[in-house]
């Protein structure tokens, strides 16, 4: 118990799930997958090499920023797996798990919606980046 005679277990937690949990949930989903997708599609699009570190740190650079950010409102579980993992545990109540097994599918599905539209403009822009880059290391090696 807390000083305030709140309880500290998950399974007194309200059922109602609020709609900024579900939010942080999605929007936590959606900017994992951007990021861990991303890696590859950068490299496709603009014809570079991203190393593996980079690839693998970045996801887990994102995750440790939405805990902090999204952790003590919605858990930051960012995976139904992982919340699947927490209520089998009894640290999750399963009545809150398909709200959130829902909300984190939504949100990864999103990002496909969303680069589907963009995905031109994005190789475009990506593209123009690597000229540009290629053009100032040009500049950097001639002076």
């Amino acid at each position: 118990m807390h000083a305030d005679n709140t309880p500290t277990d998950a399974r007194h937690a309200p059922p109602f799930l609020g709609p900024r949990q579900l939010l942080a949930e999605l929007l936590g989903t959606f900017a994992l997958t951007l990021v861990a997708a991303g890696g590859p599609v950068i490299v496709a699009a603009s014809g570079t090499e991203i190393g593996l570190p980079a690839l693998v740190v970045a996801p887990a650079l994102l995750v440790m920023a939405m805990i902090y950010t999204v952790g003590n409102l919605s858990g930051a579980h960012f995976n139904p797996v992982v919340t699947l993992a927490f209520a089998l545990r009894k640290d999750f109540p399963w009545r809150r798990v398909p709200g959130y097994c829902v909300t984190q599918l939504v949100g990864a599905t999103r990002l496909r919606y969303s680069c589907a539209r963009c995905s031109v403009a994005s190789v475009i822009w990506v593209r123009r980046c690597h000229t540009s880059a290629r053009a100032f290391r040009w500049l950097w090696k001639s002076s």
